[in-house]
């Protein structure tokens, strides 16, 4: 069966919210009522590297203002640390603490978990078709995402002349 861009279009559209809702349950329950999950999106960002808070905002197509509240929720808790440059006092860099890297450790392992607790029903075929059609999925969006990036550093270099 040969399918359609159209079809393989209306069927990302459809699954996506499906995983995305899981795995929103999976964190919420591993996380409680203390930390949000835009405030965990947060933290995944700062996982991979600092931040400043235009960055973080753009990434999460939120204005400075929100993103500001959601870090000061993260900093409050002892998850985040806020850093003056030393050039330029005005710029702050966002980076997480030993507590907020071993906090969000355990809530991704959690999801990740649950993750492979639906996954491991299916049969090897299966678990390969999906390994298959993500690494397609993600060639095409990362493309994408390259393009996103450069749009928004091209947007933060405005903001700051």
């Amino acid at each position: 069966m040969k399918a359609t861009a159209k079809e393989c279009a209306d069927l990302i559209l459809e699954t996506t919210p499906l995983v995305m809702r899981s795995m929103r349950t999976a964190v919420a329950q591993y996380v409680g009522s203390g930390t949000t999950l835009p405030q965990f999106r947060v933290l995944s960002h700062l996982n991979r590297g600092s931040r400043c808070l235009s960055d973080l905002a753009a990434r999460q197509h939120v204005s400075l203002a929100t993103m500001s509240k959601i870090v000061t929720g993260l900093v409050q808790r002892g998850y985040v640390k806020r850093i003056s440059e030393e050039g330029d006092r005005r710029y702050i860099t966002l980076r997480l603490t030993l507590k907020g890297q071993r906090f969000f450790c355990r809530a991704h392992a959690h999801a990740h978990r649950v993750i492979v607790g639906r996954i491991r029903a299916l049969s090897g075929k299966e678990r390969e078709r999906i390994v298959s059609g993500l690494a397609v999925i993600g060639s095409v969006f990362k493309e994408n995402e390259h393009l996103r990036r450069d749009a928004t550093t091209a947007r933060a270099g405005r903001k700051s002349k």
